[in-house]
């Protein structure tokens, strides 16, 4: 709700964010070497699909995020604005052997309240072919 004015030939970097009643939540998932085979869906306490990433247009079929342009071992980064409540988050491996390449290529997810900085929940890559958490915004 406001006016950018400005002359400048320089390259410019501007984070917006919508206005949010509740809470601000980031998801964060760093993939592995198959970003690809990453997939996750964000339930409400009524099991209500509320949001997701990583599947065809049907919902139905993991596509994953290197058709989305996000390399191996990049950072794919969201911020949800949640109501109060529980939420189910539940990350899928099309593969089924977790976002995790190697030892030393592993992928981590996730989520922040940016409201207090609080952990809502995080994982690592070695889950198989999905992992699930529950979590409470207050």
């Amino acid at each position: 709700n406001g006016v950018l004015t400005g002359v400048g030939t320089t390259k410019s970097t501007f984070n917006l964010y919508r206005p949010c009643a509740s809470v601000r939540a980031r998801l964060s998932i760093k993939f592995d070497n198959y970003p690809e085979e990453t997939a996750w869906e964000l339930y409400d306490s009524s099991f209500n699909l509320i949001d997701s990433g990583g599947f065809n247009p049907a919902g139905t079929a993991i596509t994953g995020y290197a058709a989305l342009g996000f390399a191996d071992r990049s950072t794919f980064s969201v911020v949800k604005c949640l109501a109060p409540g529980t939420y189910t988050f539940v990350i899928y491996d099309d593969y089924g052997d977790g976002m995790y390449t190697s030892s030393t290529v592993s992928g981590t997810y996730s989520m922040n309240n940016l409201n207090n900085g609080a952990a809502l929940f995080s994982g690592g890559g070695d889950f198989g072919a999905f992992s699930e958490h529950e979590f409470v915004i207050e």
